[in-house]
Order: structure tokens, then sequence, then C-alpha cells
């Protein structure tokens, strides 16, 4: 029985498929390209609250929050995303093969879903 296998993709392919997709976020996992999906009021509702007390908190010192536009390359994980917040502090850091990606974060939330909980934790 031959069973196929899902291709496996290079970080260098991923940066190429988000620069050329302008409607869907897309998140790289150890080779595997996922689509993310959109989120519910609730869920902006959830982030942007966290991102109003981060800023209020973190006002006038190193660090900054961010929202999920922010793209995060965690490479020791094999992992580029975008998260729901994100704290970066001075001095930012950023992924040589790809300057839009954020490489030092302090920390990184997730609004949880039941459909995505599990893999969110």
């Amino acid at each position: 029985m031959r069973v196929a296998l899902r291709p496996r993709y290079t970080f260098a392919e991923y940066l190429e498929l988000e620069r050329m997709s302008r409607d869907v976020k897309h998140e790289y996992v150890a080779g595997e390209i996922y689509a993310m999906a959109g989120g519910s009021v609730e869920h902006s509702a959830l982030a942007t609250a966290l991102l109003g007390l981060l800023f209020a908190h973190l006002r006038g010192g190193p660090c900054r929050p961010h929202g999920s536009d922010l793209q995060l390359s965690i490479r020791s994980a094999d992992v580029a995303t975008y998260a729901d917040a994100v704290v970066v502090c001075d001095p930012v850091e950023r992924d040589p093969e790809s300057p839009a990606h954020v490489t030092n974060p302090r920390i990184v939330a997730e609004v949880l879903s039941p459909t995505t909980e599990r893999y969110d934790r």
C-alpha cells in the first residue's frame, strides 16, 4: 500500500507563498504550511482588549505590544507565524532571510478557541 506524503517546504518557499498571498495568512511549522483561519468577533475583542492592557502597562518603556499583523520567526522551533498579541523589546531582532519577521518576542499570546485550543497551548 502506498501512502501519499504531504510535501515539505523550505522557509524560503514559505516566504514566497506569503509574498504572493494577499488575502490569507499562512503559518510555517517544521516544513509544513497551513492557511490561518480568521477569528470571530469575540476573538478579536479579546485580542484587542489584551493589546490595550499591554499598551497601557508598557507605555514609555523599551517594550511594545503588537497585534496579529506582526510576523514572527522562531527558528529554534522551526516556526513562522502570526500571534494575537506579541511583546517585543528593543533592540528588535529580525530574521536575516525575511526582515519582516521579528525573532525576539518577549511574550507571545494567543486567544484560544475550541477548534484551535489544543494546538495553541
